[in-house]
C-alpha cells in the first residue's frame, strides 16, 4: 500500500497526458466516423450564390446539416468514452522507490484512471487568402471535451480541444488585367 501511496503524485501528473491523448483520439475518430457515415461534402455545409457573371456573390450556411454533424459527433464521443471505461496508467517502480537513481526503470505499477467527460462541438468556417483574387474557404469542427479524471485519491481537470477540417474549397475570382 505504501508503494501505491508514493505512486499517487506521479500518477496525478500522468493523468492529463495519458487520458488527454486518449480523449483526443476519441474526438478525431468520432469526427471521421460521422463524416464517413453521413457522406457530407463541402456543399452540404455551405451553399454558394452566383452572380450573373458566374462569380460567387455569397455563401450561406446549411444549419440543419451543421447541427446534425455536431450532434452525431457529441453522441459518438460520449458513447466511446462510456465504452472505454477505465484507462490504465503505468508508473515505473524505480520512479516511486528512488526516483533520483531509478527514474523510469523497473517493472510498471498499473493504476486505473476513470475519466468523466462533458463534450460539445461547434462548426466554424473561415476564409483565407489563397493567391491573387482567390479565397480558401474552410469548414472545420471543434470538439471540446471538459475532462475530469480520477486516479486513486488524485484527480485532474482539463480541457481538450480538437479541431478537424470538414471541407475546403478555393473560390476563384477574376484576375485583374494589369499593364
Amino acid at each position: 500500500m505504501g508503494v501505491y501511496k508514493r505512486a499517487e503524485p506521479i500518477a496525478a501528473l500522468a493523468l492529463e497526458t495519458v487520458v488527454g491523448a486518449r480523449i483526443e483520439q476519441i474526438n478525431c475518430d468520432a469526427v471521421r466516423t460521422a463524416l464517413a457515415e453521413s457522406g457530407y461534402v463541402w456543399s452540404d455545409f455551405c451553399t454558394k450564390t452566383l452572380g450573373a457573371d458566374g462569380s460567387v456573390v455569397s455563401l450561406s450556411a446549411n444549419t440543419e446539416n451543421i447541427g446534425a454533424i455536431c450532434a452525431q459527433v457529441v453522441k459518438a464521443v460520449n458513447s466511446e468514452v462510456k465504452k472505454t471505461g477505465n484507462i490504465k496508467i503505468y508508473v515505473p517502480l524505480g520512479s516511486v522507490i528512488a526516483p533520483k537513481y531509478f527514474s523510469g526503470r523497473g517493472p510498471n505499477i498499473a493504476l486505473r484512471a476513470v475519466p468523466y467527460v462533458s463534450v460539445s462541438a461547434r462548426v466554424h468556417s473561415e476564409m483565407l487568402e489563397a493567391g491573387i483574387n482567390q479565397t480558401l474557404h474552410r469548414v472545420s469542427i471543434t470538439v471540446t471535451s471538459d475532462v475530469r479524471a480520477i486516479c486513486m485519491s488524485s484527480s485532474a481537470s482539463f480541457k481538450k480541444e480538437t479541431t478537424v477540417p470538414l471541407a475546403e474549397s478555393i473560390i476563384v475570382g477574376k484576375i485583374p488585367i494589369v499593364s
